[in-house]
């Protein structure tokens, strides 16, 4: 009785040991080998897992974990990979095509790119859609300099230089978002490089940047009210000032509303769409100005029928409300101050000032580029409570192309590794793969 008891859980210990070798565990030794392999290979690391693999017919599905999607895909590796696992398949498993490969619940297909290459063409992919630049003008544009349409010009970029200066209402102070790290900190870091670097590059290469954080490193501010369709600005002090400029949408908003800037260098006219952008502070560039009085004017070069409007001038950057220049405070303060809608940076009721400065970036981009041709339909905020009804809301139709944060290193680890610059990017918004256009993320 005893000698048959025995044989009995011995038989299902085997039985158990060798189903085991028919699931994810047979697939251990392959997914440490793959793993290895493509670190080699890429010189990065993911995690290879099997979480389940599923025969059909003469040919085993494979699902791994989601971890899968970190590799960077293209076309080329996808079979590559599918080659290096039929090669070092288990033994249960041989004879058997590998058949769908997913990460988690995605074809590793979809998670795959075009080669690189350097020929100056873009890729072809089957969700690209026409390019819309030619269907309207631009935010902005000058006349009097080349335009390059196989460049960024008519592109609208919204780009920011990581966090800001803030207030903690917990601690009852102003402080930095991000800690000291080798003599300086994440929060005016990254915006030695976009300021003065990036941003111009963009701009000189034709593209709009719109940033929601201040760019001018001036502690000179002034606001002017407009006297018909000219302004009068007293200027302070000698400098190179931003220049904004704001103004009201209308069913007749012209497509090229001219304001003309003086400054010392003479005269420069910059053309404004004013069919969208309406209700932002619009920077339309930066320009040397002695003490004393400047002009300028806006006049309407657009089609017949269409009008101007005249807003608020705004020249430098300014103090904010910490008492430190406004360029290193985060964008919430920069948002209040030049009249974004308040559903896009109060998204915590007044109570939480550092979680409102990440919450509100990709709420203002939204807010930016619905109604366009990217972003069709309303604006649609993060919260509601300010009393609109949905269809009375209304982006302002600019077609954002790229939004890009430019970040650094976060902070160091207690076992002394450095928290490094990544690019984050996500295939899922609001549980959609793709853009509000339609076009695959």
């Amino acid at each position: 009785m005893k000698v048959k008891a025995i044989l009995t859980a011995l038989a299902l210990l085997l039985g158990y040991a060798a189903s085991a070798q028919t699931g994810p565990t047979a697939w251990k030794e392959v997914c440490d080998s793959a793993k290895f392999i493509m670190k080699e290979k890429t010189g990065v690391t993911v995690e290879v897992k099997v979480r389940s693999a599923l025969k059909k017919g003469d040919s085993v599905d494979l699902y791994f974990t989601e971890r899968l999607k970190d590799y960077p895909w293209k076309k080329d590796d996808v079979k590559w990979f599918r080659q290096l696992i039929s090669e070092m398949t288990p033994e249960y498993c041989k004879g058997l095509k590998i058949g769908t490969i997913y990460a988690k619940a995605q074809q590793i297909e979809e998670l795959a790119g075009d080669p690189l290459g350097n020929d100056g063409q873009p890729f072809s992919k089957k969700f690209r859609t026409s390019d819309r630049r030619y269907d309207s003008k631009p935010l902005t544009y000058r006349e009097d300099i080349p335009q390059f349409d196989k460049g960024l010009y008519g592109r609208h970029i919204a780009l920011w230089q990581s966090h800001g200066y803030y207030y903690n209402q917990k601690s009852d102070r102003w402080m930095w978002q991000r800690a000291p790290l080798f003599t300086t900190v994440e929060d005016v870091y990254t915006l030695t490089y976009v300021l003065p670097f990036l941003a111009p590059m963009l701009e000189n290469a034709g593209a709009n940047v719109l940033m929601p954080r201040e760019r001018d490193y001036s502690t000179f501010e002034t606001i002017v009210k407009p006297d018909g369709h000219s302004w009068k600005a007293e200027i302070g002090q000698r400098g190179r000032y931003a220049v904004y400029v704001k103004y009201k949408k209308t069913s007749t908003s012209s497509d090229k509303a001219v304001y003309t800037v003086n400054h010392m260098g003479g005269k420069t006219a910059v053309c404004v769409n004013q069919k969208i952008g309406g209700g932002a502070m619009v920077y339309i560039g930066s320009f040397d100005f002695d003490k004393g009085s400047y002009d300028i004017t806006l006049s309407n070069e657009g089609s017949s029928g269409s009008t101007v409007d005249a807003g608020q001038i705004k020249i430098g950057g300014g103090v904010g409300p910490s008492g430190k220049p406004r360029y290193v405070e985060g964008a919430k303060y920069w948002m209040q101050h030049t009249g974004v809608d308040r559903t896009v940076w109060d998204q915590n009721n007044g109570e939480d000032d550092y979680r409102d400065d990440f919450m509100l970036r990709g709420a203002w981009v939204n807010w930016l580029s619905a109604g366009s041709a990217l972003h069709p339909g309303k604006y649609v905020p993060p919260k509601d409570g300010d009393g609109k009804k949905p269809e009375d809301r209304a982006g302002l139709a600019i077609p954002v192309d790229l939004a890009f944060g430019f970040h650094s290193d976060a902070g160091i680890t207690p076992n002394d590794s450095i928290v490094g610059t990544l690019s984050i990017y996500t295939r899922l918004s609001e549980n959609k793969s793709v853009f509000p256009d339609g076009e695959d993320r």
